[in-house]
């Protein structure tokens, strides 16, 4: 019982931050297009994240779901292929670092989102 409150708490939680989430992702990208070289796999997931979580129905969670998993998986797909041919090891460590990053709030976005179709269907 006091797991399901601290679920409820942490959904409810990410429900709140979602548009704050995608500004941050969406506001790291277009400074990463201004200065070229900037990482965006975790920005790319920050948007999947807030856009999950920001959907009310049911239906479009499913749906959000089935747009943003692939965007997220391409680009961390495109940054390690990025890293892998990168000259400098520090950089490939940034690079690194962020997909890592992605793969982390991609995996939140999936528990998310299994969450709230396990609590609907119970």
């Amino acid at each position: 019982m006091h797991q399901t409150h601290n679920n409820a708490t942490k959904s409810t939680l990410l429900e709140t931050a979602a548009p704050r989430l995608m500004l941050l992702g969406v506001s790291i990208v277009m400074i990463a297009f201004a200065l070229k070289g900037v990482p965006i796999a975790a920005a790319v997931a920050l948007v999947a994240l807030g856009g999950v979580a920001a959907v009310r129905k049911l239906s479009s969670v499913v749906i959000a779901l089935v747009v943003y998993a692939p965007l997220g998986v391409f680009a961390v797909a495109a940054e390690l292929h990025i890293a892998m041919n990168a000259a400098s090891l520090a950089w490939r460590l940034c690079l690194a670092a962020d997909a890592a990053l992605a793969i982390v709030l991609l995996l939140m976005m999936v528990r998310y989102a299994g969450e709230r179709l396990a609590r609907a269907t119970s």
